[in-house]
């Protein structure tokens, strides 16, 4: 009930009720955090309405996970950790989600800076579309179900990618708008952009695909003249080389790389495990 109430318009009572639950000391610093807490619900509300969840169907956390995500957003002035918290809670809420709010989540978010949170947005849109647009493509091309691919169905897929033309178009603007608006050229400009993302486990080096080892042998899938055994043996050596450069501390490079011809984002950085789960339970996946 208590939930419910937060989530419920108007807007100033659920603000009133935060108040009163979050027992801030300061007038000053008391009403700053009242905002920040009345936005973030509201943030929260507008994500399960256009999820079509209604208030009486919420799944509420446990009272202490709750008092730790309120707490964190009360005290999160900047609008894009905001959105992480904001995320979270609404996942949790939602019935149809099998999430719950994970104490290394809550703790992740109250490490981020803002700088930080911009990033981690950033490499969630480009991995999320990316993804979707290479799903896509490779239905287009009728090899969902191949598990093995040649170097031929790479270019059938490539080419259905690129009939996407719209499609694409939208993307590679709805990224240079993000990256605009974020300001992540003066964000990576800083040799340590990524040191504290790296030391919460959120991200790591991008290690170069082995796909490109293909090509220079032209296969197609045949397994003789000892091209396959050429292969493996390459993509050994390949794997030893990273293990290698993991153990020497390999540091990441750069955020991203823009192909306008191909309209393909590269990233320099990956998700880790932990940093997936994250970012899917803050709804940016």
């Amino acid at each position: 009930d208590v939930i419910r109430g937060l989530l419920q318009k108007p807007s100033e009572e659920a603000g009133n009720l935060l108040a009163d639950g979050i027992g801030l000391l300061g007038d000053k610093v008391r009403e700053k955090r009242r905002l920040n807490a009345q936005i973030g619900m509201e943030e929260t509300r507008e994500i399960l309405d256009a999820k079509n969840v209604e208030l009486k169907d919420i799944t509420p956390p446990a009272e202490e996970d709750l008092h730790v995500l309120l707490e964190g957003m009360s005290v999160s002035g900047d609008d894009r950790i905001r959105k992480l918290w904001s995320g979270l809670l609404a996942t949790a809420l939602d019935p149809d989600e099998n999430q719950s709010i994970e104490r290394p989540f809550t703790s992740a978010i109250s490490s981020v800076s803002p700088a930080d949170a911009r990033v981690v947005e950033y490499i969630a849109f480009v991995t999320k579309n990316e993804r979707s647009i290479q799903h896509d493509a490779r239905e287009a091309a009728g090899l969902t179900d191949k598990r093995s691919l040649t170097v031929g169905d790479g270019r059938r897929i490539e080419e259905e990618r690129l009939k996407m033309g719209v499609r694409l178009e939208e993307y590679m603007d709805a990224s240079t708008q993000m990256e605009a608006d974020f300001e992540l050229d003066h964000i990576v400009s800083d040799p340590d952009w990524s040191e504290n993302l790296e030391r919460l486990g959120i991200i790591e080096p991008k290690p170069e695909d082995y796909g490109s080892c293909l090509g220079r042998f032209g296969f197609r899938g045949e397994l003789g003249d000892g091209k396959f055994d050429a292969i493996l043996e390459h993509i050994e050596k390949r794997i030893q080389e990273t293990e290698a450069l993991a153990l020497e501390g390999f540091e990441i490079g750069f955020l991203s790389k823009r192909d306008d011809e191909k309209q393909r984002i590269t990233l320099g950085v990956r998700l880790t495990r932990f940093g997936e789960r994250l970012c899917d339970a803050c709804g940016l996946l």
